[in-house]
């Protein structure tokens, strides 16, 4: 990660419902798809402020979602400048606003 970037991880599992949704989309924001229909929840808040979000499974990476404190998913971590500078939320619109601040 550069130091002047911002990087923007969701944490998921694969029995999660709602991450099943939000990878779906995120995938066809990746390939340059067009928007669902209504936008879509992740593309509506983050799309012009961050180039991607970068997908991570808890399931698979136990020890580091343990030691970050995640408990349940989508859990969203936000980065900037090479640090970690938010946790814990629960939705795209909440990393906007602290992308906002």
């Amino acid at each position: 990660m550069s130091d002047d970037s911002i990087r923007v991880e969701m944490w998921s599992t694969s029995w999660c419902g709602p991450c099943k949704n939000i990878k779906k989309e995120l995938a066809g924001w990746k390939a340059g798809d067009p928007p669902p229909v209504g936008g879509g929840i992740v593309r509506k808040h983050l799309e012009g402020i961050i180039p991607e979000v970068v997908v991570r499974d808890a399931e698979e990476s136990m020890s580091e979602a343990s030691a970050l404190g995640i408990r349940s998913v989508p859990h969203w971590e936000l980065y900037r400048n090479g640090s970690r500078v938010g946790s814990g939320f629960s939705s795209a619109a909440e990393v906007a606003r602290a992308l906002s601040t």
